[in-house]
């Protein structure tokens, strides 16, 4: 019983561990895009003040207007994956915080019970201890009181 108990405290443990190490990719992971995100929109604002700089004609206007409207839509795009992103990591955060809570909940289970086990193991132990004691003085006694009946039979 003890031996499974410890088995359920390390596989949780384990998992414990699992968790985190997921949530440190998941951060690393998190940070990449962020930076892939700011590199892209820096890329975009260097063409976009290019752009800007040049004294624009007719068509050059048509172009800079073109390049003007991609750039914003590629931002409101980045703005939603940016929400979205935020909305997921929350969520996950979340749902992380809830097993971790619920691990340790179970592991403090586990280590209660194995306690109480370990105590019941002990009380038995010291209650077979007494026992065999006893029995041994009884034994011893028994021994005795043969000794005397042989003494006495011998006797007659």
């Amino acid at each position: 019983v003890v031996e499974e108990k410890d088995e359920a405290l390390g596989e949780l443990e384990t998992q414990v561990e699992c968790l985190r190490s997921e949530q440190e990719r998941l951060k690393r992971n998190n940070e990449e895009e962020v930076e892939q995100l700011n590199a892209v929109i820096d890329k975009l604002q260097q063409e976009l003040a290019h752009i800007e700089h040049k004294q624009p004609q007719d068509e050059a206007k048509d172009e800079y207007d073109e390049m003007k409207q991609k750039m914003d839509e590629v931002t409101t795009e980045l703005d939603t994956l940016k929400s979205a992103h935020r909305s997921l990591r929350s969520q996950y955060e979340r749902l992380q915080e809830e097993t971790v809570t619920e691990l340790e909940e179970a592991l403090r289970e586990k280590t209660a019970a194995f306690v109480v086990v370990q105590a019941q193991v002990q009380a038995l132990e010291e209650s077979a201890g007494s026992r065999v004691t006893s029995l041994s003085q009884r034994v011893e006694e028994l021994e005795n009181s043969v000794e005397e009946k042989d003494s006495e039979l011998r006797a007659c």
